[in-house]
């Protein structure tokens, strides 16, 4: 549950609760992923993680020698015996905590309430919690951009973390329970946390649909017996890519064929290729378009999904100019892995090959490796765009010096380049080894 990548994680405080939770819970099996997570981190972040190694190590018994060997391979300069006296580790605890936890009063004190929510663990909440805070709200996952930032009370926040134990210990308290403790308990997967608050559920749909996003099963199936003759969620399985909850839809005879998008589109849209080959294989149409008139093709130049291009091109249905049109839309995507399986599947033959029209796509939209790819089968380099530039020059005027670089390394003659003088600065300095002496 822990194991995330903190990186993401906007929110200093979450990030430092986080952070305890990973280190004091260290075991030899984590150390792969605690090192990499902990090389990551800035300074004042990798400061506080030291500090966290070294109070587990302190408190650790079997396991304090793996702690040793933690700390030595993040920290080889800076010997554990640096911290002469456990009194002296936390003075200095409390000092860099006291600096990135800014969001209560009591500094220490809330570090430790979170921490307890996370883990559930009552008993350490019991020790912490101050009556007045129970119907308080705080802002507990501020996103820093954000105009207004969220404020969620406390047993809100223990239902996201699915503390079923601190929850129904703040129920007790009289702590008020709102819609969100609901959608929150969906959310963390928790059916415990969910019987506490779930006594006058009615809307099942919007909570199957949660379910579905957060890939809870367990609550897809009850909310899914209570819904499913009320609407259809094929759409919503797909575009979860939650094939087993589709195959499931469909076996309870749901229509798909009334859904705004055919099913093999949605896929499509989604990424999802391993629903996206079973649909073929059940007959659904290669050539569906979605509302835009867009073919799958373009579906997958448009989003970058490779491996649905692979299985729609192994289908043998697209005709060459189709694959062209799409290989051209995948550039300008900038969608460089799906252009170059396009290409090379179109100019695999003899006879054939990419033209200056497809490199000025690829240069117009910075591919390079397409500009390689291309470059290879010699194109006119001299094709002119609308302002009267060859290819060498309109690399060199939108300023993608290196893709000039590629062009002149495969073959393109440098004496194309009239318009400016690529003996002068910008232009000298980066490609000085293609001017020749009599330039």
């Amino acid at each position: 549950m822990y194991l995330i990548d903190l990186q993401l994680c906007k929110d200093r405080l979450k990030r430092t609760i986080y952070l305890e939770s990973i280190l004091l819970n260290y075991t030899p099996d984590k150390f792969e992923f605690v090192s990499n997570l902990v090389k990551s981190l800035d300074e004042s972040a990798r400061e506080y993680a030291q500090i966290l190694i070294f109070e587990g190590y302190v408190r650790a018994t079997k396991e304090s020698l793996d702690y040793k060997i933690l700390w030595e391979s993040l920290y080889p300069d800076s010997p554990m015996e640096n911290f002469s006296s456990l009194d002296e580790f936390n003075e200095k605890l409390f000092t860099i905590s006291a600096s990135i936890v800014k969001t209560f009063e009591d500094n220490m004190k809330t570090s430790r309430i979170l921490r307890s929510i996370i883990c559930d663990d009552v008993e350490e909440f019991k020790s912490q919690f101050r009556n007045e805070d129970l119907n308080r709200r705080f802002v507990f996952l501020n996103d820093q951009k954000a105009d207004s930032p969220d404020q969620v009370s406390l047993i809100e926040y223990a239902s996201f973390f699915g503390s079923y134990q601190i929850c129904k210990y703040l129920l007790d308290l009289g702590a008020n329970m709102s819609y969100r403790c609901i959608t929150n308990s969906v959310k963390s997967g928790s059916i415990h946390c969910y019987s506490l608050f779930s006594s006058d559920v009615t809307n099942f749909a919007e909570l199957l649909d949660i379910a579905i996003s957060y890939h809870r099963h367990n609550f897809v199936q009850i909310f899914y017996e209570k819904v499913k003759s009320e609407t259809s969620f094929i759409q919503s399985a797909i575009l979860n890519k939650d094939t087993a909850f589709f195959i499931q839809c469909v076996e309870n005879q749901e229509d798909y064929e009334t859904n705004e998008v055919d099913p093999l589109v949605s896929s499509a849209i989604a990424g999802n290729a391993e629903l996206f080959k079973i649909l073929l294989q059940c007959g659904f149409d290669i050539h569906a378009r979605d509302p835009d008139g867009n073919n799958i093709l373009t579906i997958t130049a448009l989003f970058g999904h490779l491996e649905i291009a692979k299985t729609a091109i192994a289908t043998n249905l697209y005709a060459a100019e189709d694959i062209k049109r799409a290989s051209i839309t995948a550039i300008d995507c900038a969608k460089e892995d799906v252009a170059l399986f396009m290409l090379q599947h179109l100019y695999s033959h003899d006879n054939c090959a990419p033209t200056a029209v497809e490199l000025y796509h690829a240069i117009n939209a910075y591919c390079p490796r397409v500009v390689e790819y291309i470059c290879k089968f010699h194109p006119d380099f001299d094709y002119k765009t609308k302002d009267g530039d060859n290819l060498l020059e309109f690399s060199l005027s939108i300023k993608k010096f290196d893709l000039t670089a590629i062009m002149l390394n495969n073959g393109a003659d440098v004496n194309l380049i009239k318009k400016v003088d690529i003996r002068e600065e910008p232009y000298c300095s980066e490609l000085r080894e293609f001017i020749p002496d009599s330039f």
